[in-house]
């Protein structure tokens, strides 16, 4: 991380900045990297401006590090607007506020998208098994305190992989995208789908206690998903097989309700049916 700290200013500064040099705003101050970039990048620029003012008389230093380390420069800058010297020591501090800011964007950017891809699935952009799990085990953890019921429902497409090796990897990957975004926009804004692996999806239901809500939730994502998909000159479809486990019927922690919907969706599989319940074993059929 980056940090900043003023160790010294003159009273000249704090006429400068309007400000009083002796309070902790500037002494002993501590501050990631955003706030180097807006609150040091506008303390410079503003003593840089009065430089500019041929009846200013101004003495300050100053170093600068990029995020990997490497100082910069450091400069000493002093009174006379009309002097040259100072006028381009003027731009080129200005030049490295703007280096310095634009390698802290960066490194903040590769941050996040790191962050980002750790908890969410490549191909499709959902949250993955690992990000599926904790917010599980999270919704668990609250139910304990409220009478709110969590679900899982879990769905393996039928016949995927033949339909892969048919019309192409890059097709399958297409499919799988399309099938995420239904998925997605069929369920609540509260609920959340996940892509655990392979042709393999997983949603997480909370604040659901009628087994009929549920059933009627599986049934749609039956039909969102095995209505036909258009990818380029190929109308493709594809079934699923669906199972559901409730909280706390089916299981109380992680572990348990996913085993007990990937039962369920086995069995649905095995029966044909379009999903079915672990402590049903068979629902509709289809």
């Amino acid at each position: 991380m980056i940090f900043s700290r003023v160790n010294k200013a003159t009273p000249t500064l704090s006429v400068v900045l309007g400000e009083d040099a002796a309070t902790a705003e500037f002494l002993g101050i501590h501050a990631l990297a955003t706030w180097l970039t807006k609150r040091v990048g506008a303390l410079f620029t503003a003593v840089l401006e009065r430089i500019d003012d041929r009846n200013t008389s101004i003495q300050a230093s100053a170093r600068f590090w990029t995020p990997s380390g490497d100082q910069l420069r450091t400069t000493r800058m002093g009174a006379n607007g009309q002097n040259e010297h100072f006028r381009r020591e003027n731009a080129n501090l200005r030049a490295i506020l703007a280096k310095t800011q634009a390698e802290l964007t960066c490194a903040l950017h590769r941050e996040q998208r790191s962050l980002f891809m750790a908890f969410h699935d490549d191909l499709t952009a959902l949250p993955n098994r690992r990000f599926f799990l904790e917010r599980l085990g999270s919704a668990l953890k609250t139910q304990d305190a409220s009478p709110a019921k969590v679900a899982v429902i879990y769905l393996d497409l039928d016949g995927f992989k033949a339909l892969n090796d048919t019309y192409g990897h890059a097709n399958g990957d297409a499919l799988l995208g399309l099938i995420a975004t239904r998925l997605a926009h069929a369920l609540r804004a509260e609920d959340l789908v996940s892509r655990i692996g392979g042709d393999e999806f997983a949603c997480l239901i909370t604040g659901v206690s009628s087994r009929e809500r549920l059933q009627h939730i599986a049934l749609t994502l039956f039909e969102v998903v095995s209505a036909p998909f258009k990818i380029g000159a190929l109308a493709l479809s594809v079934r699923p097989s669906i199972g559901v486990a409730m909280c706390p019927m089916d299981g109380t922690t992680v572990e348990a309700l996913m085993r007990a919907a990937d039962a369920a969706m086995y069995g649905a599989k095995r029966n044909r049916s379009s999903f079915s319940f672990s402590s049903q074993p068979q629902a509709l059929s289809q």
